[in-house]
């Protein structure tokens, strides 16, 4: 790849949640990257191929569609054409419209129940997060402790060092020692690295979002990778690794920094806001249609544009796709 799909890959894989499955949508990528579409997809067509393979994946109907074998013909018609049927367990309307025997239907329902529904399986004891981090505001200044206190019980074990260097072993074995203990030693002052480093990232994102975090605002400030990289003088992919699956616990709760990061949108007067603040303004004008007649994505758009957003339609579809929010129709009351 060249450096430019290399940044793209890169967007793809930080935006890539807990259970492997993309938590942003491709447009914001191909903005951050200055890219087309045609180019995000490129690149994330060869993520997918990653392992796990499908890691990246829009849903969990597009990772089924990718694990069944394009033999097993009305496994992969299931869930092509009649997902939410799947979902919903209608599955006498799926087999009339397949036209296919029991055996053939039952077959069908086995090979896709052997399959995974995400690229990466979270173990039951994972549900309890343990922050990373802890932040606090005392006298008008904000305290900050990286919760690593478990790292007290790591040291160098000293005897083995003074063993080595005592006549009853051979230069081998000294030499063999000395190394190992050597190469402890950078481990823990990695380990002592990434604390400080951690402390540091924080430190920069508390001075972006220093509103949010004191309550005076609704949502975070639209922040970019890059912008904390250019603080601290690092490079974007080391700034990633840093906040990927890292928890803050903060007087608003328990955040994962990833959340502090955000794509800004730029209203029509010049007004900055964040794609979160944006979901939320879609999301009330939706709560606030008319059942009846509820409003299309194009409608949507326009009424963006009038709060001074300029947005194309297939950005609200994906936005509101995104926050899992049916399409016109079935949000229609007959």
């Amino acid at each position: 790849m060249d450096s430019k799909e290399k940044d793209i890959a890169k967007q793809i894989i930080f935006n890539v949640d807990e259970t492997g499955f993309l938590d942003t949508e491709i447009e914001l990528i191909a903005d951050n990257c200055h890219a087309d579409l045609s180019e995000v997809n490129k690149v994330l067509h060869l993520v997918k191929k990653f392992t796990p393979q499908g890691v990246s994946c829009s849903g969990v109907q597009e990772y089924l569609a990718l694990q069944i074998d394009d033999n097993d013909f009305f496994a992969q018609e299931i869930i092509t054409k009649y997902f939410d049927e799947f979902l919903n367990q209608n599955f006498s309307k799926i087999k009339s419209n397949l036209v296919c025997s029991d055996a053939e239907f039952d077959d069908a329902l086995k090979i896709i129940s052997s399959k995974n529904f995400s690229p990466i399986i979270m173990s039951n004891d994972s549900d309890q997060i343990i922050p990373d981090l802890i932040i606090r505001m005392k006298d008008n200044k904000w305290i900050i402790l990286v919760n690593d206190k478990n790292l007290n019980r790591f040291k160098i074990a000293n005897d083995y060092l003074s063993e080595a260097m005592t006549q009853k072993f051979s230069d081998k074995e000294k030499k063999f020692i000395k190394e190992h203990t050597d190469s402890a030693q950078n481990l823990l002052d990695t380990i002592i690295f990434r604390s400080h480093t951690l402390k540091n990232v924080m430190n920069e994102i508390i001075g972006f979002q220093n509103a949010y975090l004191s309550e005076n605002q609704d949502y975070p400030n639209p922040l970019r990778l890059k912008d904390i990289a250019t603080k601290l003088d690092m490079d974007i992919s080391s700034i990633s690794r840093v906040v990927k699956n890292k928890y803050v616990d903060t007087p608003l709760g328990i955040i994962s920094l990833k959340s502090f990061f955000s794509s800004k949108i730029i209203k029509d007067s010049g007004e900055v806001i964040g794609t979160r603040e944006l979901k939320d303004t879609i999301k009330d004008l939706i709560q606030s249609e008319d059942n009846s007649h509820p409003f299309s994505d194009l409608e949507i758009s326009n009424l963006l544009k009038k709060k001074d957003i300029s947005i194309a339609r297939r950005t609200v579809a994906k936005y509101r796709k995104s926050m899992n929010i049916p399409n016109i129709k079935k949000r229609q009351l007959k």
